[in-house]
C-alpha cells in the first residue's frame, strides 16, 4: 500500500511539473528566460534611476509641465489668458493634480516630476503583469513581458516631465478593468470615470471610450455597448461644464489646438514602422510562427472564422457577433489602424503612439497565445529572452551620455544669472524656474494661437476663441516691443528654430556673443539624438534706433522724450538712447544745444559712430559754429568714406565759411558716390 501511495504521489508530481513549468530543455529555456529577466530588470531600474537623477533637462519641451505646476503652487489658473501663452499647456490638468501637493512639499523639480512619471510607469507595470496572471501566463514569461513593456516606456519622452506615463496608467486601468470583473455594470461605470481622468491627463487616451463601446457591442452585448457609451456621454458632459467653469480656455489648449494644429507624412509614419520592427525582431519571428501554425491548421480555424463573422442582431442582450475575440486584440488592431491612418503620420511624435497605444495590446495578445503551443515553449523562451537583450541596449543606448553637456549648462547658468530680464529658448525654461526669473517660452507657447480657430463641422456648434487670437497679438507686440527697447538682459535662442523670436529681428538690436552646444543624448528622434545650439545675444547699445518701429506716427515729441531719459535713468551709459534723444532734440524740440550734449556722450561712449560725428557737425551748422563742425564731418569720413551725405555736408559747411574751392572739391566727391 505504502509503494503505491508513493508511486501515485511520484505520478502526481510528474503531472503537477510538466502542467506548470516545462521539463527538460523546456526548463533550461525557461530558467534561462528567470536570470535574463532578473539580470536585464536590474540593468533597466538602474537605468531608469539614471534618469529620473539627471539635473539636466532631457528633452527640449520639458519644462512645459514644470510651468503649470507653477501656477498652481501659486494659487493661479494656469489657462487664465494673462498666462498665456508663456505657460500654454497642451495636454492636460490631472499629471499637475498630481504633482502639486508633492511639489508644495519637495520643490517643482525636473528630478520630483520624473519621480512621480516613473511611479506610474511602475503602476502600469504592476497592472499589465496582473491582466497577464489572470490569462494564466507562465510566471517568467509574464515577467518579460512586463519588462520588454518598461524598456518600451523608457524609451524617449515617455519617463520624463511629462503626463504620458500617467494617462496609460488610467488608460489601461479604465479599459482593462471591467474584463476583470466579467463587464459588470459596475465596473463599466468606473471605467466611465477612469476614461474621463485618462482624457483630463492627456487627450488622445480619450480611446478608451470607442474601443470599450465598440467592442462590447460587437463582442459582449450590445445593450452594454450602448449602455457604456451613454453612460460616458453623461459623464463626460458633466465633467466639461466642469473642467470648463474651472479653467478659461482649457479646451482650446488642449483639444481644438490639436485638431487645428496636425501635418500628414506618410514617410515619417514608415520610419516608424521600421525601426519598431527592427527594435521587436524576437517578437515579429513569435508572431510568424504562430501566424505559421494557424495556417497549417486553416480549415479548423477557418470554422472559427465563420463563426466569427456570423451575427446576431435581434437579441439585444447578446453580441453583435456570435463568437468572440480578446480585447486587447480587438485593441490592438484598432490601435495599429489608427496609428497607420492618422497618428503615426504626425511629426511630432516619434515612436511615442507605437509604444504607449500598440506595444501593450501586441504584448497581451502574444504571451496570452504562447500558452496553447506546448511544443513550442523552449523556441519562445529563447526568443523572449533575445528581445528582452536587446530591447534593454536599443531603447535606452546613450544613457551613459545623458549628462555629458554639464560644463555647458554650468555656462549657460553663469550668464543666466547676471541678466535680469531673460528671454531665452523653451530648452533652458528650467534653470529660469529654478532661479526664479520670468519665462517667456515653456515649450508649447509657440503653439498657443492654434487653439483659436473652430474648423469644419466643429464650426457649426462651437464659436473661434478669438481672444485668444487678441492674446497672441498683444504678446507678440509686447516682445517686439522689449526687443526694440533692448529691455531683454539676455536672449538665448535655439540655433534654426527661435518662433517666438526670429533671429533676424534679434541680430537688429543685439550683439551675437556666440553659441552654446547643448546634447540631449536621451531624446532620439528619427535616429538622432536631440542636439541644440544656444546662441546667446546681449543688448547691443551701439546700434542705432529706428524710431519709426518704436512709435506710433501720432506719438508726441515729449512722450519721445520722456520714453528715452526713462532708459537713461535705468542706464546712463546706452549709446543708442542718448543718439535717439539727440535726434529728437534736434528736429522736434529744436533744443540744439541739448542735442549737442547727447551726442558728445553718445561719441564719448561709442567713437566709432560716424551717424553721430555726422549729426553732431549737423547741430554744429545750426549753431553758426562752422569750425566745430567741419571736423565733426571729417571724422564721420574717415569712418565711413564711402557715405557721400558726409560730403555733402562737409561741402555745404565749407561754402558756408566762404572757402568756395574746398566746398566745390567736396560737392564733386559726393556727386561722385552717389552715382
Amino acid at each position: 500500500m505504502a509503494k503505491k501511495r508513493n508511486k501515485k504521489k511520484v505520478q502526481s508530481t510528474k503531472k503537477l511539473t510538466k502542467k506548470n513549468t516545462p521539463f527538460e530543455l523546456e526548463k533550461y529555456t525557461y530558467w534561462g528566460l528567470a536570470a535574463v529577466v532578473i539580470l536585464f530588470g536590474i540593468k533597466l531600474i538602474y537605468m531608469h534611476s539614471q534618469l529620473i537623477a539627471s539635473p539636466l533637462p532631457l528633452e527640449f519641451r520639458e519644462a512645459n509641465m514644470l510651468a503649470t505646476t507653477d501656477l498652481l503652487l501659486q494659487s493661479k489658473n494656469p489657462f487664465a489668458l494673462a498666462y498665456q501663452p508663456e505657460y500654454t499647456n497642451v495636454y492636460g490638468i490631472v499629471y499637475n493634480w498630481i504633482c502639486y501637493p508633492f511639489a508644495a512639499w519637495g520643490g517643482n523639480t525636473l528630478q520630483l516630476h520624473r519621480t512621480i512619471t516613473g511611479f506610474f510607469i511602475l503602476a502600469s507595470l504592476v497592472f499589465f503583469f496582473y491582466l497577464l496572471k489572470r490569462q494564466g501566463v507562465l510566471l517568467w514569461q509574464r515577467a518579460a513581458a512586463s519588462l520588454l513593456l518598461y524598456a518600451a516606456l523608457l524609451y524617449f519622452i515617455t519617463p520624463m516631465t511629462r503626463p504620458d506615463a500617467t494617462g496609460l496608467f488610467f488608460f489601461l486601468l479604465a479599459l482593462f478593468l471591467p474584463q476583470l470583473d466579467n463587464f459588470s455594470y459596475r465596473s463599466l461605470f468606473l471605467s466611465a470615470f477612469l476614461t474621463a481622468i485618462a482624457f483630463y491627463t492627456k487627450t488622445y487616451f480619450l480611446l478608451v471610450f470607442p474601443y470599450l463601446s465598440a467592442y462590447l457591442f460587437l463582442f459582449k452585448s450590445k445593450l452594454k455597448g450602448i449602455g457604456f457609451a451613454l453612460m460616458f456621454v453623461a459623464l463626460f458632459s458633466v465633467s466639461i461644464l466642469i473642467i470648463n467653469q474651472l479653467y478659461e480656455h482649457y479646451f482650446s489648449n488642449v483639444f481644438f489646438l490639436h485638431i487645428n494644429f496636425s501635418n500628414s507624412h506618410f514617410d515619417f509614419l514608415i520610419k516608424q514602422l521600421k525601426e519598431y520592427g527592427a527594435y521587436n525582431i524576437g517578437l515579429l519571428f513569435i508572431l510568424f510562427i504562430l501566424l505559421w501554425h494557424w495556417f497549417a491548421n486553416f480549415k479548423r480555424n477557418r470554422k472559427e472564422l465563420l463563426d466569427i463573422a456570423s451575427f446576431n442582431i435581434k437579441n439585444w442582450q447578446a453580441p453583435l457577433f456570435k463568437n468572440q475575440i480578446s480585447l486587447a486584440f480587438f485593441a490592438l488592431i484598432a490601435s495599429f489602424l489608427l496609428f497607420y491612418f492618422r497618428m503615426g503620420r504626425h511629426t511630432g511624435a516619434w515612436m511615442t503612439y507605437l509604444f504607449q497605444l500598440v506595444t501593450p495590446f501586441l504584448l497581451l495578445t502574444l504571451f496570452v497565445l504562447l500558452k496553447k503551443y506546448a511544443k513550442l515553449q523552449p523556441i519562445f523562451n529563447l526568443l523572449i529572452a533575445s528581445s528582452v537583450i536587446v530591447a534593454s541596449t536599443v531603447y535606452l543606448p546613450n544613457i551613459g551620455r545623458i549628462n555629458e553637456s554639464i560644463a555647458e549648462w554650468q555656462s549657460l547658468e553663469n550668464l543666466v544669472k547676471k541678466a535680469d530680464n531673460v528671454f531665452a529658448s523653451p530648452v533652458i525654461a528650467p534653470m529660469l524656474f529654478a532661479m526664479d526669473k520670468r519665462v517667456y517660452d515653456t515649450g508649447s507657447s509657440e503653439y498657443f494661437a492654434f487653439g483659436a480657430d473652430r474648423k469644419g463641422a466643429l464650426a457649426n456648434f462651437f464659436e473661434a476663441d478669438t481672444a485668444i487670437t487678441h492674446r497672441q497679438q498683444e504678446f507678440a507686440k509686447n516682445l517686439h516691443k522689449q526687443l526694440i527697447n533692448k529691455e531683454f538682459g539676455l536672449i538665448i535662442l535655439t540655433h534654426g528654430y527661435s518662433p517666438m523670436l526670429p533671429e533676424k529681428a534679434v541680430e537688429h538690436y543685439y550683439k551675437f556673443l556666440g553659441s552654446i552646444p547643448i546634447s540631449m543624448p536621451h531624446a532620439i528622434m528619427v535616429g538622432r539624438a536631440q542636439k541644440w545650439g544656444m546662441n546667446v545675444w546681449s543688448p547691443d547699445y551701439n546700434k542705432i534706433y529706428n524710431e519709426n518701429e518704436l512709435f506710433s506716427p501720432n506719438t508726441s515729441a515729449e512722450a519721445k522724450i520722456a520714453f528715452f531719459e526713462q532708459l537713461l535713468a535705468k542706464n546712463p551709459a546706452r549709446f543708442d538712447a542718448h543718439y535717439a534723444l539727440a535726434l529728437i532734440l534736434q528736429t522736434d524740440k529744436t533744443d540744439v544745444a541739448a542735442s549737442i550734449r547727447h551726442l558728445e556722450k553718445a561719441i564719448e561712449l561709442n567713437p566709432d559712430s560716424e551717424p553721430a560725428f555726422r549729426n553732431l557737425g549737423i547741430s554744429y551748422n545750426r549753431l553758426k559754429a562752422y569750425k566745430k563742425a567741419i571736423p565733426m564731418f571729417e571724422k564721420a569720413i574717415q569712418l565711413q568714406p564711402k557715405a557721400y551725405e558726409n560730403y555733402r555736408y562737409l561741402a555745404v559747411t565749407y561754402q558756408l565759411t566762404g572757402n568756395m574751392a574746398q566746398a566745390q572739391k567736396f560737392s564733386a566727391k559726393a556727386n561722385s558716390l552717389k552715382k
